[in-house]
């Protein structure tokens, strides 16, 4: 049993006063492993806080830790502490690790089956342009439709190859060349991965009546992994943002949809931050939002979105923080180092205009 407990988040050390059998209070000091730091700094302010920590230093094992009467920020009144010899999360990691394997190999059966559909898809599309062309043309907007099909179908076949590239343990599938997102040296433009990302989402940003803004979106902004690997992560993080504030709508909020891109670069990487007005991290630990499988959506979510982005970050040598919002909503940093010397930028960047969006 533990009374007067603190933990200090720069040092990650946890202070408290544990109960003795005779009712003196010994003082006790623990040093918390690094990996699960964020747990307790996370929990500030929780008047009620139910976790497992490992310890590090000469302090190894692992301990249960219950805590209730927050003082303000990570200190509290009491607590109790029991030592646990195989702890739960070391079991939950496990499983994790099984459903994601079995989840691989349900997804590259998938992904093989996908083929046929898409390529079905593309014929019907251009089947109905050359009978639409040779019965007196096409409107502009149905042209525009036909070719944003067309793209993203092999926008779809580009992940199916690569989801069969992955699994058989290959770069390359026999038979084809390689694409340019396979090089050496990938190089993507964050500019036009996020223009592509918005336009894919306009639909439901209109819908959803929500004011985007971009900042700092113009020039040269390559970054050194693959445009449809990028792409997939702007995708998912603008998809979350507005589904955020459809949830607070839905909660009995009546404010205008909000969500802000913007861009600050150094000489070795570029740090693009989305943030919105939503509902907020949904976590009182940020760190378990790249959970796999974790979710706040109920049954509407599946728990792999911004997991699957961290991987894709991670492979390029970047690394992606959510955060609570100022005030409201939710912050997410995207953090991908430069690829300016793979090449020339998307010439279509450099003329590109900061713009608000509704």
């Amino acid at each position: 049993m533990l009374r007067d407990v603190a933990y200090d988040a720069a040092s990650g050390k946890l202070t408290a006063k544990r109960l003795e059998a005779e009712g003196a209070h010994a003082e006790i000091l623990l040093d918390i492993h690094p990996d699960d730091r964020a747990k307790l700094a996370g929990a500030a302010g929780q008047d009620r806080v139910k976790t497992e920590l490992r310890m590090a230093g000469g302090q190894q094992g692992n301990a249960g830790l219950v805590l209730q009467g927050c003082r303000g920020g990570t200190a509290w009144a009491h607590g109790a502490m029991i030592d646990l010899p195989s702890p739960s999360f070391a079991l939950e990691k496990l499983a994790t690790r099984s459903r994601l394997a079995e989840l691989g190999k349900q997804c590259a059966a998938v992904a093989h089956e996908i083929r046929q559909p898409l390529s079905t898809i593309a014929m019907a599309s251009e089947s109905l342009r050359l009978l639409m062309t040779q019965h007196g043309g096409l409107p502009e907007q149905a042209l525009a439709a036909l070719e944003h099909i067309q793209e993203e179908v092999e926008r779809a076949r580009t992940i199916v190859d690569q989801t069969l590239d992955y699994a058989a343990g290959r770069s390359a599938s026999p038979g084809r060349s390689a694409r340019p997102d396979e090089t050496a040296a990938p190089a993507a433009d964050l500019g036009r991965a996020a223009d592509h990302a918005v336009r894919l989402l306009t639909y439901q940003i209109d819908k959803a009546e929500i004011d985007l803004r971009e900042r700092s979106l113009s020039g040269p902004l390559a970054v050194a992994m693959p445009q449809i690997e990028l792409e997939q992560i702007l995708l998912n993080i603008l998809r979350n943002s507005i589904e955020s504030i459809d949830a607070r709508r839905q909660a009995g909020w009546t404010g205008k949809g909000k969500i802000g891109l913007a861009v600050d670069a150094d000489e070795r990487q570029l740090r693009l931050t989305v943030s919105d007005n939503g509902t907020g991290p949904g976590w009182s630990q940020p760190a378990s939002g790249f959970q796999p499988f974790v979710t706040t959506k109920g049954e509407d979510g599946n728990g792999l979105g911004l997991y699957v982005c961290e991987q894709l970050l991670a492979k390029a040598g970047g690394h992606l923080s959510l955060h609570p919002g100022e005030g409201e909503g939710a912050r997410v940093e995207i953090v991908v180092p430069r690829r300016d010397a793979c090449g020339p930028a998307d010439p279509q960047a450099s003329s590109r205009s900061n713009r608000k969006l509704n």
